[in-house]
């Protein structure tokens, strides 16, 4: 794999829309939100950038100084600077904890990005926006986040998997089928080596993970 996400740079934005419902709402609020507080031209960070998506909504929606795609994958930055040649657009391969700007941005957004984190090096890496962020500047973040309760987890869970099924993806296979289709006529023939079910795994360093959006 060529970046921290599950799928490589040059299916990536066809794999994340069939996997996360409202992606493409993400960008819209994102948008609203800077042409709400901002009427005069900004310097935008895009931390996480992938291929390049904020940018071409940024530069065809909101006056930009300047435009600066960050991500920690040379591949997903070679993939945005092929998109992009304007003069106001800077790239930049750089793990969002390695952050060196200072007092230098009005919008700085990271969608999908801190969950990749461990509990203290999100809060190094929101430091860094911090510190990188103008007087008045906002920082816009979007994030996975686990419901309070059973219920609420369980709700979510099939919904997702509903969105998914819908955008094409195939369901999870029982035991019994995927055994069959190593039995299949023509395929390979063995048995399960290893098998674990796992009932229930959460993680104890951020019980909920929700994000300020």
């Amino acid at each position: 794999m060529d970046n921290k996400s599950a799928f490589d740079s040059g299916e990536y934005d066809r794999k994340i829309k069939q996997t996360l419902p409202y992606y493409d709402v993400f960008y819209k609020e994102v948008i609203e939100l800077v042409k709400t507080l901002h009427h005069s031209p900004v310097t935008w960070l895009d931390i996480g950038c992938e291929t390049g998506k904020m940018g071409s909504i940024a530069f065809e929606t909101v006056e930009l100084e300047k435009f600066v795609f960050c991500d920690a994958s040379d591949e997903m930055i070679r993939i945005a600077k092929e998109r992009f040649s304007r003069p106001n657009a800077e790239f930049s391969v750089c793990d969002v904890q390695n952050l060196a700007y200072a007092n230098e941005f009005d919008v700085i957004i990271a969608i999908q990005v801190n969950h990749y984190l461990q509990m203290h090096e999100r809060k190094l890496a929101l430091r860094k926006c911090y510190e990188a962020l103008k007087e008045n500047g906002v920082f816009i973040s979007f994030e996975n986040f686990a419901p309070f309760t059973d219920a609420g987890k369980s709700i979510y869970l099939e919904k997702w998997k509903r969105y998914q099924m819908k955008q094409g993806k195939l369901g999870p296979l029982s035991v019994g089928i995927s055994f069959g289709l190593l039995s299949y006529p023509g395929s390979l023939r063995g048995d399960f080596d290893w098998f674990c079910r796992r009932e229930k795994w959460e993680r104890q360093d951020s019980p909920h993970g929700q994000s300020v959006s």
